[in-house]
């Protein structure tokens, strides 16, 4: 599984101007077993401060209905997708 999530922060006022550009991109692999996953991602970010990496492991349940695929952690949130 591989996704980018990318943004742009801008603040100005009368003395400051800041501006910022960072970029996420999450890469990893999953497994299921029956309605369990187990996700193991590896978290890369840059940004104005440097590039840093981080690994992650998530676990819950997962479930499908139509075109929606829920994943219901073991932490407590819950992410959502839907095909377009």
């Amino acid at each position: 599984m591989e996704a980018e999530v990318a943004f742009e922060l801008e603040y100005k006022d009368e003395r400051t101007e800041i501006q910022a550009k960072v970029s996420i991109e999450y890469m990893g692999t999953y497994s299921l077993t029956g309605s369990d996953y187990t996700l193991v991602m590896k978290i890369e970010t840059g940004g104005p401060f440097g590039d840093t990496s981080e690994s992650e492991e998530d676990a819950g349940t997962w479930s499908r209905k139509g075109n929606t695929l829920t994943l219901n952690s073991d932490d407590g949130t819950t992410i959502v997708f839907k095909n377009k």
